[in-house]
């Protein structure tokens, strides 16, 4: 099985399975436990209530050597663009109001390492990280 988390309901990949986000939820009570080969989880964890519980829920459907890749904006790396004056105070605005809670880069990482999955790569590309994983 292999799941596509968004905050986008209208958003699909072709060989997923759609899983949308609803009011800052996540529901995967209706996917098994280590049963995932591939979950990919785009711009999705800031808008949850809770991003490290829901990152550990998602960790949980991963099966052996699956693959885990998460994309998102970095909170920490927008804030000092903003103090460098790369970013207006309105886009830090647009992008606060439009969340449910607030992931940096490291928190994530450090989430997916303390639940015993190995990090292939994770990089920044401006505000936006992307990390691949495996169990």
């Amino acid at each position: 099985m292999n799941i596509y988390i968004t905050k986008n309901m209208e958003s699909t990949l072709d060989g997923y399975d759609t899983i949308p986000l609803l009011y800052g939820n996540l529901n995967l009570e209706h996917i098994p436990q280590h049963s995932c080969a591939n979950i990919l989880v785009e711009d999705a964890l800031d808008s949850t209530n809770d991003p490290q519980a829901t990152l550990v829920n998602i960790i949980s459907k991963l099966r052996k050597a699956g693959n885990l890749s998460i994309q998102g904006t970095d909170f920490d790396t927008m804030c000092r663009q903003y103090l460098n004056k790369n970013i207006a105070s309105q886009d830090i605005n647009t992008y606060v109001a439009e969340k449910n809670s607030i992931c940096s880069f490291g928190d994530i990482q450090r989430t997916i390492s303390q639940n015993n999955i190995k990090i292939i790569s994770a990089g920044l590309n401006g505000v936006k990280f992307d990390i691949r994983a495996t169990r």
